[in-house]
């Protein structure tokens, strides 16, 4: 039973700073700069140099962003687990058995809820 416990609360972890790290937010930012260069790139008024200053400024921008998800994904997965491998000794369960119990379908639903409430949650304060 408190194996469960755990393998929820990591759960509830991780989705949380997802959330609060914003992570999908700064997904959305890069399709809205892929847009931003396809729409400079099909506008005929601009000149070559134009369109390439362009896209190299959202090409860096993307970069930052994409760098920044990695670092922000590898926190959010990273946190929970490392309070988890502090907890095992106490609680006496092998990290293994929260390991597969966070792999199975149930535990992979309960993630997806749990992110789905906290959205809801934060997106109507």
């Amino acid at each position: 039973m408190i194996a469960h416990i755990e393998a929820i609360l990591t759960l509830f972890l991780i989705a949380y700073l997802f959330n609060k790290l914003s992570l999908v937010s700064r997904a959305k930012n890069i399709i809205t700069l892929s847009q931003e260069t396809k729409n400079a790139l099909l506008d005929q008024s601009k000149s070559d140099y134009e369109k390439e200053r362009i896209t190299q400024k959202i090409a860096i921008e993307m970069l930052k962003l994409f760098f920044t998800i990695n670092f922000l994904s590898c926190l959010c997965m990273g946190v929970p687990f490392l309070i988890l491998y502090l907890i095992v000794p106490i609680t006496g369960y092998s990290i293994e058995v929260i390991y597969s119990l966070l792999s199975s379908p149930i535990y992979i639903a309960s993630f997806v809820f749990i992110s789905l409430f906290i959205h809801v949650y934060d997106s109507k304060k």
